[in-house]
């Protein structure tokens, strides 16, 4: 089966309608409140649905944003030595997964793998890009750069 073609993606442009679904969102809440309208990009996010044990990301993918977890849980998968993924961490409602990658301008680090059900939403790098040079902003990136890679 090809979940590509199954995977239902859409355009979302109410960004006040996301935004009251992520309060616990690590990236929004280093944000001072204020601030946090600043992060809506102008154009649209996209989302997306994915069934469980279905690849969200594969290490070494190129990622095209920043996502944040809506509903459903994943985990964290790198590979070992013998080639074999082992689990690393896990990722639940709200958390979000490449920030390292969009920061570092790198391929994924990790692989992310559906545990249940799941639904995110990704902001498109082009657009996050300009929203660094916003020093509130930048330093909510860095914050959680420095988490993750704990």
């Amino acid at each position: 089966m090809n979940h590509s073609l199954d995977r239902s993606t859409r355009k979302i442009h109410r960004w006040g309608a996301i935004l009251t679904l992520l309060p616990c969102s690590a990236l929004l809440a280093q944000m001072p409140e204020a601030t946090q309208h600043r992060c809506a990009p102008g154009g649209a996010l996209v989302e997306a649905h994915y069934e469980t044990d279905e690849m969200v990301v594969r290490q070494g993918d190129s990622r095209t944003g920043v996502s944040i977890i809506l509903a459903g849980k994943a985990v964290i998968l790198s590979e070992s030595g013998d080639g074999e993924p082992q689990v690393v961490g896990e990722l639940g409602p709200g958390d979000c997964f490449g920030v390292i990658e969009f920061l570092d301008k790198s391929l994924a680090k990790n692989s992310i793998q559906c545990t249940e059900t799941l639904d995110i939403v990704t902001y498109n790098k082009q657009e996050l890009e300009p929203l660094l040079l916003l020093p509130e902003i930048r330093r909510s990136f860095e914050n959680l750069r420095l988490e993750q890679k704990e």
